[in-house]
C-alpha cells in the first residue's frame, strides 16, 4: 500500500514539473516570437527626392480669340520632394499650326506638380496636376488686312489635370494669359485669353 502510494505521489509531481516546464517554455516561445515581430516589422520606405526634366508637347490646341489650331513645345526642370509635390521652372514655345503669319511666344513659368491621390485608380495608372504661373513673351505679332496689331503678352496661369502611367503623362491644360489687340489709331485694348491644349509629357528623373 505505501509504495502504491509513493508511486502515485511520485507521479504526481513529474506531471506537476512537466506541465510547470511546458508553460514556461510555451511562455518564453511566445515572447521570444514577440520580440521577434517587434523587430521585423517593416519599415515605411520613402521615396528619394530626385530633380527631373520635362519635356511635354502640346496638341489639339485652341486659341478662342483666332480660332487658330496652335501646338507647343514645353522643357521643365525641376525637383522632386515627394509624390504630391514637385517644383519647378521651366519654357516654352507657341506657334499657329496652320497660318504662319499668326503671332507666336515663348512663356517662362514657375511650375508645381504632383499626385492626387494615394493609391492608383488602376493597373500603374495616377491621376495627377500641375499648375504653371509666370509671363509670356511676344515673339511675333499679327498684323491683319485692317492694319491691327495682335498678339500676346502678359501674365500666365495653366492649371492641367490628366493620368500619369509610370513616367508618361497625359493631361488637358487650359492657359489664361493676356490678349492685346492695337488698331491703327494706337489704341491698345487687353482682354483675357484661353488657350486650350492636350499635354503630353515624359519625365526624366536624373542623378545629380
Amino acid at each position: 500500500m505505501r509504495i502504491k502510494l509513493l508511486t502515485l505521489l511520485t507521479g504526481l509531481f513529474l506531471f506537476g514539473n512537466l506541465t510547470i516546464a511546458q508553460s514556461v517554455g510555451e511562455y518564453r516561445v511566445r515572447k521570444t516570437e514577440t520580440v521577434t515581430k517587434k523587430i521585423e516589422k517593416p519599415k515605411v520606405i520613402r521615396e528619394t527626392n530626385t530633380f527631373f526634366v520635362m519635356p511635354e508637347v502640346g496638341v489639339f490646341g485652341g486659341d478662342f480669340h483666332f480660332g487658330e489650331m496652335y501646338l507647343n513645345f514645353q522643357g521643365t526642370f525641376g525637383y522632386k520632394f515627394n509624390n504630391h509635390f514637385a517644383l519647378g521652372v521651366g519654357l516654352g514655345y507657341y506657334f499657329p499650326a496652320q497660318n504662319r503669319r499668326y503671332y507666336s511666344y515663348i512663356p517662362l513659368y514657375i511650375n508645381l506638380r504632383g499626385d492626387i491621390t494615394k493609391k492608383q485608380i488602376a493597373k500603374e495608372i495616377t491621376p495627377y496636376y500641375s499648375l504653371d504661373f509666370g509671363y509670356n513673351l511676344c515673339v511675333r505679332e499679327y498684323y491683319n488686312h485692317q492694319s491691327y496689331k495682335k498678339y500676346i503678352k502678359g501674365l500666365l496661369f495653366t492649371p492641367e489635370l490628366g493620368i500619369r502611367i509610370n513616367n508618361f503623362h497625359i493631361g488637358a491644360a487650359a492657359m489664361i494669359t493676356e490678349y492685346h489687340n492695337n488698331n491703327r489709331y494706337n489704341h491698345e485694348f487687353s482682354y483675357v485669353n484661353l488657350v486650350l491644349s492636350l499635354k503630353l509629357g515624359y519625365k526624366i528623373p536624373l542623378n545629380l
